[in-house]
């Protein structure tokens, strides 16, 4: 590494960042007082663009240099150590532990390091983390993945996707142009082409589309690449195929960003025999169930302990737990429900097993029960 020079080794994108500026300046204020932060969230929600901008921002503020260690591409653990030591530019070729020399080259140095795209990586990732942070005082890390290290000192920002309107409540085009995710569609849509606007015509469209796709950054850019083909309405018309529609990324992208579908195969593959197995059978839910609904109708041979593996869909960014509040009860329950183009990728995934038709009876049994039980209560 340079030794009086400080370093600034982040790639440079040639779009502009749309969106999250709140977020971007609490994140990087945070990091400032925490040492490692992980922004956990699903594939395509933008996790990688928020870190990039958020170290920049904070460059002046580590005088040794920011770095950035991209991990996706890497499949075998042991090279983990390796590609952090070529993104801060240690030499590998001393007869030491690498994990030492890491500690030497940082140690005394005020550094802000960014690993890249973990969750693959974990088991690798973790212990070298928790050992670097306890070594080098003064070293911040920024990390990205689709689950946390669970490391002690480590805090976990959830990043959801880019607020979208409601098409049935449709605001004038004034406020629609507010919402983050019409943004973002209508700049990339732009970009593609320039004649592009945001109209009280389209807005419609507009809003349809940003809904469907749940304000997924990758998928409202997939989906604004195809406007020279397709109208806004045509588009909307045609987001039941998402799957087959939006795989047509740029050349230059990550195979996992290629297409929506490449971006959830990625996910899905890092998940035990277990987890995808429930994880198929959430997509009978339609919107969002409680604990008792899942345990009643999701258990089955392959999936028998239903809360710990839906802890860990939830932990993977694969489904949103949330808290609802029960003012009639005073009290707070925990409800959890998927993205709707997740949970369209999980009824594909259902229906490949033959198990659909026994979900759905197990589903009408089970709040037919609770329908039952309420009329029992109300009238006696």
């Amino acid at each position: 590494m340079t030794e009086h020079k400080a370093r600034v080794s982040l790639p440079l994108y040639l779009t502009r960042f749309v969106g999250r500026e709140q977020e971007c300046a609490m994140l990087s204020s945070l990091l400032l007082s925490k040492r490692l932060l992980t922004l956990i969230g699903t594939g395509g929600v933008g996790k990688t663009r928020l870190a990039l901008e958020i170290a920049s921002a904070l460059s002046s503020s580590f005088p040794d240099g920011v770095y950035i260690a991209e991990l996706a591409s890497l499949t075998d653990p042991r090279l983990v150590p390796y590609t952090i030591a070529a993104a801060l530019g240690v030499r590998t070729d001393v007869d030491s532990p690498l994990s030492s020399l890491l500690i030497a080259a940082l140690r005394e140095r005020h550094v802000l390091l960014l690993l890249d795209n973990c969750e693959h990586l974990l088991v690798a990732c973790a212990p070298l983390v928790e050992a670097l942070l306890q070594a080098c005082p003064h070293l911040h890390l920024l990390a990205t993945s689709r689950e946390p290290f669970e490391v002690t000192g480590e805090t976990v920002w959830r990043l959801a996707a880019l607020p979208s309107p409601d098409p049935q409540l449709l605001p004038a085009v004034e406020l629609l142009a507010r919402y983050e995710a019409v943004q973002l569609f209508c700049e990339r849509a732009a970009d593609n082409t320039p004649h592009f606007r945001l109209t009280q015509h389209n807005a419609s469209a507009i809003a349809c589309i940003c809904a469907q796709l749940d304000g997924l950054p990758l998928a409202l850019e997939l989906a604004a690449a195809l406007l020279p083909m397709l109208s806004v309405d045509q588009l909307a018309a045609r987001l039941d195929e998402r799957f087959t529609l939006l795989k047509h990324g740029k050349w230059t992208a990550a195979a996992r960003h290629v297409s929506l579908q490449a971006t959830l195969d990625w996910s899905y593959a890092l998940l035990t025999s277990a987890e995808q197995a429930l994880f198929g059978r959430l997509a009978v839910f339609a919107g969002s169930w409680d604990l008792d609904a899942v345990t009643q109708i999701c258990a089955s041979p392959a999936a028998p302990t239903v809360f710990e593996t839906l802890a860990r869909l939830v932990n993977a960014s694969l489904a949103i737990a949330e808290e609802q509040e029960d003012q009639e009860q005073d009290t707070v329950e925990v409800r959890y429900r998927l993205l709707n183009t997740i949970q369209q990728y999980a009824l594909e995934k259902l229906q490949q097993t033959g198990d659909w038709q026994q979900l759905c009876e197990q589903h009408y049994r089970w709040y037919l029960h609770l329908a039952e039980r309420a009329n029992d209560h109300l009238y006696g």
